[in-house]
């Protein structure tokens, strides 16, 4: 009642007498009445009189002990009842005499904030700064961060935004907005690696939100800013996935191509661009799809896309797209053809085009406007270049490119002029393409000089031209230019020494060879033949097959005039294609290239060749024939080969030409099947060359099948006792089953132990097995019982003779009442793979055998347990 009643006087002091002096209290108040006086109005609200009580009480009391609690609430009454200015400082009264107090914190936050509205920015982030800790220092930050970003201070507001998500709570709802602030300011601050990771971040913590998909784009962008091409794809291609509205956006298409570009995907990528096209883009994202398709397309090597994009582009920006343009036109092969020619003329007559095109490209342009058959244009192009750039490389060529054309139109005198023109400027000339043209220029010039006569003019014109613009490797044609007026001029000792310079710095096979032929020449004029026919062969290997067919043609002139018949017909194999030479050599020719064919084993030309002959109707057909068999032979034609064998040998040859066809012969009736004609071609192998293992062996095999059997006994008999082979052995065991047959058993069994010593397992098994089957018929049960065991039990039953030789085996221990080796062996037959009924049959066996030893074993055990009759 006390302090109402105090309260509502102080409401009427203040009412009536507003200027009152702030020291008047009431007498004898203590300093706890008079705080709790002040603390009491802020409570219920009533700020103006608590603060001034407050400030009464610091006026009286300004070191007493609840000075603190005072100048804090006096700050918090201004602010409240709308006195920012006293507010703020009190707070920083209240910051300066307590440092200490736990309200410090709030304190500075509130001075922060009263600082940021009175505009004072620089005093804010100080007092912001100021809370080092405690549960508002995330709000400081994130009060710090806002007053960074608002001055674009991002590296700033990076600092704070990542300071605040570390400390704010988890529950504090700005945290996501926090994350993404962070990622989008170190952005902004060109910090390219740390806004990458913390967009990730962000991203993966806060997937879903209002601006989520706004942030994936960024981040995808980030990410190929950085040159993770990789990356940046998978980030697009997922944002377009997830968002099938961004697929709409030309710039995530954008985005999406310079990542597949990165990837050295360019065709991709260039269809990408092409579709971003489509969206409706702006102007800036239009003029990056148009040039990132046309690089693309570049880069992916398809020129004719490449050519379409750049035009479209040059059709905005003639100084961006034209050049590639042109270029991409010569790639494509749109030079040619009337599509070639409407592009061309599109060039042309773009705008500021002088401009646009560099010397190289005006170059490229002049010999693309050649090929398209647009010469006179072409003409224009190289002379500007030639005016433009007279000291420069493209410069050089573009007038010995002009001086060409002169040349072709017929213009001589104008293309010498150009050349020498051309030549006097090589010095001037920069780098070594420029000399390289002045030199080429120079020896055109010479050449022109040379055709029309005027030797002196030609080496005159050589003089022009510095040592330097023609190199060591480029000065053939000075030496074959050089060499051709001297032999001109019939100086041969002095034609000689410069065509061998030729040869020496030969970097130009046309001249090489033109020098190898003129030096015959000298050679041959001088006199001295067999040096020319020398010279000719030894450059035969190395000349073109024109020059190489003339040098054939002198050679064999030279040989036939020196009496070498021989030599000259080697040399006319050329000569052979020629129609109008003389028939006879031709049928000559053509036999030694069919000949020389067959040696190659080149049945086709082989083949070509002896038609060629065949068209020349040659009297003796004989050897042809037997080139035909042979060809047709080696061309598998069988049946064609040994009618052909069979006509040679009607007429006349010799005996290994004979031997020859007959080998042809017998090998084709070998493979259609026709065993006596093999055997019959085969005899006579054998008859002209006795030593032939393959011929004697295959004559048995081949009578054998003819079912010519006593003549096929003999023939192995021979085989197995005139050769020491393998064959042998499987000859001897050939000619054992043959005598066994006929009933010899003597002659079979010595023909078999041959054969048993072989050391092919295929051969000896058998033969062995026949041994023992001959030791059996004679009586020797138990040496033939002892090698059928040993061919059983060397390995598995897979082959008959040891299969069969198991069953004998088994039957003899069977008849011997050897139960147990008996059934083994069965058994043995039964588990084998092989013939079904053989399996049966020895399981038959076991089960008798085993039921006979079971009864056995009963009839025992019965006799064990019987009693005797007699004690």
């Amino acid at each position: 009642m006390r302090l109402r009643a105090r309260l509502a006087a102080l409401l009427l002091a203040l009412a009536l007498w507003p200027a009152a002096p702030a020291a008047s209290a009431p007498p004898g108040e203590t300093p706890a009445e008079a705080l709790h006086f002040g603390l009491s109005a802020f409570r219920d609200g009533l700020y103006e009189p608590a603060a001034e009580a407050l400030r009464a009480y610091l006026v009286r009391w300004p070191g007493g002990q609840g000075a603190a609690s005072a100048r804090y609430y006096l700050a918090e009454a201004y602010l409240k009842s709308g006195k920012p200015a006293q507010a703020l400082g009190a707070y920083q009264e209240f910051a300066l005499r307590h440092p200490r107090d736990g309200r410090l914190a709030e304190a500075r936050l509130r001075m922060g904030e009263l600082l940021e509205k009175k505009g004072s920015r620089a005093e804010a982030l100080r007092a912001y700064a100021a809370i080092q800790e405690g549960p508002l220092r995330p709000e400081a930050l994130h009060r710090t961060a806002a007053l960074h970003a608002v001055a674009g201070e991002w590296l700033g507001a990076a600092q704070a935004l990542g300071e605040f998500r570390r400390l704010a709570p988890p529950q504090d709802p700005r945290r996501e907005e926090a994350a993404y602030g962070h990622a989008s300011a170190l952005d902004r601050a060109a910090r390219l690696e740390e806004a990458e990771a913390a967009y990730r971040e962000a991203l993966s913590q806060f997937p879903r939100g209002p601006r989520v998909r706004e942030f994936r784009r960024r981040h995808a962008f980030l990410l190929l800013a950085l040159g993770r091409h990789a990356e940046a794809g998978k980030a697009f291609e997922g944002l377009m996935r997830s968002a099938p509205g961004e697929r709409q956006r030309a710039d995530v298409r954008l985005g999406l191509a310079g990542s597949l570009m990165g990837q050295k995907e360019f065709r991709r990528a260039a269809e990408v661009f092409e579709g971003a096209l489509a969206l409706s883009p702006s102007k800036e994202e239009r003029r990056a799809a148009e040039r990132g398709a046309a690089a693309a397309w570049w880069e992916a090597g398809d020129f004719p896309r490449a050519a379409g994009a750049y035009r479209r582009l040059a059709a905005s920006s003639v100084q961006e797209g034209l050049a590639r343009y042109a270029a991409s036109l010569e790639r494509a092969g749109f030079c040619e053809g009337e599509k070639g020619r409407e592009a061309l003329r599109f060039i042309l007559a773009a705008p500021g085009q002088e401009r646009a095109l560099s010397p190289a490209g005006r170059l490229r342009l002049g010999d693309c406007l050649d090929r398209a058959g647009m010469a006179a244009e072409a003409a224009a192009q190289w002379d500007l270049l030639t005016k433009a750039a007279p000291a420069s490389a493209e410069g050089a060529w573009a007038a010995l490119r002009k001086a060409g054309w002169l040349e072709r139109e017929g213009r001589r005198k104008e293309a010498m002029e150009g050349y020498v023109k051309l030549a006097g400027a090589a010095s001037a000339l920069k780098g070594d393409e420029g000399a390289e043209a002045a030199r080429q220029g120079a020896l055109r010039g010479a050449f022109l000089h040379f055709e029309e006569g005027d030797c002196p003019g030609a080496l005159r014109l050589l003089r022009i031209l510095p040592r330097e613009a023609a190199p060591e490797e480029a000065r053939a044609e000075v030496a074959s230019l050089r060499a051709e007026c001297a032999f001109r001029a019939r100086q041969w000792g002095e034609a000689e020494v410069y065509y061998e310079q030729v040869l020496l710095g030969a970097r130009r096979p046309e001249l090489a060879a033109r020098a190898r032929l003129q030096l015959a020449a000298a050679a041959e004029a001088k006199g001295d033949k067999a040096l020319a026919v020398t010279r000719l062969k030894e450059a035969l290997p190395l000349l073109p097959p024109g020059m190489a067919r003339e040098a054939r043609l002198a050679a064999a002139r030279l040989l036939r005039e020196q009496g070498d018949p021989q030599g000259a017909r080697a040399m006319l194999l050329a000569f052979a294609r020629d129609e109008k030479g003389d028939p006879d050599r031709r049928r000559e020719s053509w036999l030694f290239l069919a000949r020389e064919a067959v040696g190659r084993e080149d049945w086709q030309g082989a083949g070509e060749a002896l038609a060629e002959w065949r068209k020349l109707a040659p009297p003796d057909p004989g050897e042809g024939l037997r080139l035909a068999a042979r060809v047709q032979w080696g061309e598998g034609k069988c049946p064609e080969a040994a009618g052909t064998a069979r006509k040679a040998l009607e007429g006349k040859v010799d005996d290994p030409e004979r031997a020859e066809l007959n080998r042809i012969a017998a090998a084709c009736f070998l493979k259609a099947g026709e065993y006596a004609g093999a055997a019959a071609a085969l005899r006579e192998l054998v008859r002209l060359e006795p030593m032939a293992a393959d011929a004697a062996f295959e004559l048995a095999s081949a009578l054998e099948r003819a079912g010519r059997l006593p003549e096929a006994a003999e023939a192995y008999a021979r085989y197995a006792g005139r050769f020491a082979d393998e064959r042998a052995a499987l000859a001897a065991l050939r000619l054992g089953r043959l005598r066994a047959a006929e009933g010899k058993r003597e002659e079979a069994a010595d023909a078999f132990r041959k054969a048993a010593g072989a050391r092919a397992p295929e051969v000896s098994g058998p033969a062995r097995y026949e041994v023992a089957r001959d030791l059996e018929g004679g009586g020797k049960a138990e040496e033939a019982l002892d090698a059928y065991e040993r061919l059983a039990g060397a390995g598995p039953l897979a082959e008959g003779w040891r299969r069969a030789s198991a069953w004998r085996a088994a039957a003899l221990r069977e008849g011997r009442g050897d139960w147990r080796q008996a059934l083994a062996l069965y058994r043995r037959l039964a588990a084998e793979k092989g013939e079904e009924d053989e399996r049966r049959q020895a399981l038959a066996r076991v089960e008798r055998i085993e039921g006979y030893l079971e009864q056995v074993r009963e009839r025992e055990e019965k006799m064990k347990k019987r009693e005797p009759l007699l004690r």
